[in-house]
């Protein structure tokens, strides 16, 4: 499994876990899927069009289609075409910048290079062998590819609230913190659980003590403690 790491605005530690290459092959092949299905239906509708008003509608409907499907979807819709959307995964940028659109022009441009000169074998070379999952139009661009899914469970997912309806907050008196904040937070500790490595182990320490900073306190020795308890503290003051 590779990750990407980087400290994001409100400096914590951030780890995604980088898109495999089975998965960008499957948003790939849903992607052509729905291009061709597209360009199929497009085609039907011109057939009783006449010979220049076809041509017309084939050079400046299906061909831009075609060619400019996926840098559209992406420029549009943050980093996803239709097929990674579906999948749960999107483009990111390796320093946790937002993705610019001559980021998401540099990783197009290299299709050519990535995908159609060498069916693909060399972006399949490239993901599988570099560090962050990268085709060649993603080191060129410092992008990649992360999975999104588990970002879009909201708080009131993450744990129930009727257990919370007495819960005194012991950390916070206020909210102090944004939701997207204890999402990050609550992504780290999750991850730490599931995966207890050193490194996951210092990012846990890491993100207590800028949050123990944040609140004005000296950091807890039990980080998983803590982080449970300021987050269980956001969810009563802001629910």
């Amino acid at each position: 499994m590779k990750v990407v790491e980087f400290q994001n605005t409100q400096g914590v530690e951030v780890q995604y876990i980088c898109a495999d290459l089975v998965e960008r092959i499957i948003a790939f092949m849903i992607d052509i899927a729905i291009v061709s299905f597209s360009i199929t239906i497009l085609y039907a509708i011109v057939e009783g069009m006449s010979g220049i008003a076809e041509n017309m509608f084939v050079l400046f409907v299906i061909i831009p289609l075609a060619f400019f499907y996926h840098l559209l979807f992406e420029l549009l819709n943050d980093g996803q075409s239709l097929g990674k959307l579906i999948v749960g995964i999107k483009v990111a940028r390796v320093d946790g910048m937002p993705v610019q659109t001559n980021d998401l022009l540099m990783r197009w441009m290299f299709r050519l290079v990535d995908f159609l000169l060498t069916t693909g074998v060399l972006a399949a070379v490239f993901v599988g062998v570099t560090p962050r999952s990268q085709r060649l139009g993603d080191v060129l661009a410092d992008t990649t590819v992360i999975k999104v899914k588990h970002r879009k469970t909201g708080l009131n997912r993450v744990m129930s609230l009727t257990t919370l309806t007495k819960h005194k907050p012991k950390y916070l008196q206020k909210a102090v913190f944004t939701e997207e904040q204890m999402l990050m937070i609550k992504e780290v500790y999750d991850r730490s659980a599931s995966f207890p490595s050193q490194e996951n182990r210092e990012m846990l320490a890491s993100v207590a003590e800028n949050v123990a900073a944040t609140i004005g306190i000296e950091t807890p020795e039990n980080h998983k403690v803590f982080l449970t308890q300021v987050v269980k503290d956001y969810v009563a003051l802001t629910r």
